[in-house]
């Protein structure tokens, strides 16, 4: 007996399945995060800042397809990476420290420890980076708890952040100037 857990898409219908691909293929189903640009920026500056034989590198890796650096070009923010790395291009996906070790390698950088990983998810950027020997920073808001003790490995080091701008916090980079946007829809409100 076969159990098919998700329909084959010859069965969905095709304007389904044509605007997916418009939606996710562009810039409609994606969204960066509210603090994504001052961060980006902030670490440029931090880039730009540094010596010549003490370089910096930014690069994205992804479980992701070839649609990548053009998703990120249309939504503005390739020009802030060296590397762009996806899971389709190297046929690894993380959690396999291999990938983390190809994004290395194409940057020249062969000291893991360096390394800085961001990352959202548990399972395939915070194990995946710890276990490929980088730092791993783990954004989640909180409140944050693991299901049980259980599901954390004993073997990863991991700091967790709040929010993507509290990642500059681990660099001592914050700007303690800045607001924090604490509304529902996370504008500032404004006094009559």
């Amino acid at each position: 007996m076969t159990t098919t857990l998700c329909p084959s898409p010859s069965y969905l219908p095709i304007h389904l399945v044509h605007a997916s691909i418009q939606v996710f293929g562009g810039t409609l189903g994606w969204e960066l995060d509210d603090q994504a640009l001052y961060v980006l920026d902030t670490l440029i500056e931090l880039k730009e800042s540094r010596a010549e034989d003490d370089p910096l590198f930014l690069g994205v890796i992804s479980n992701f397809d070839e649609r990548l650096p053009m998703l990120l070009d249309k939504l503005g923010i390739s020009h802030y990476f060296d590397l762009i790395l996806t899971s389709k291009e190297c046929c690894i996906e993380k959690p396999n420290a291999p990938i983390f070790d190809m994004a290395l390698s194409r940057l020249g950088v062969y000291d893991q420890s360096l390394a800085v990983h961001i990352g959202d998810t548990f399972d395939t950027d915070v194990v995946g980076a710890a276990r490929a020997g980088w730092n791993a920073i783990f954004v989640k808001a909180p409140p944050y708890r693991m299901d049980s003790q259980l599901d954390m490995p004993n073997d990863i080091e991991f700091q967790r952040v709040g929010d993507l701008s509290h990642v500059l916090d681990v660099f001592n980079l914050a700007d303690f100037e800045r607001p924090i946007v604490m509304t529902m829809n996370r504008g500032i409100l404004e006094e009559d």
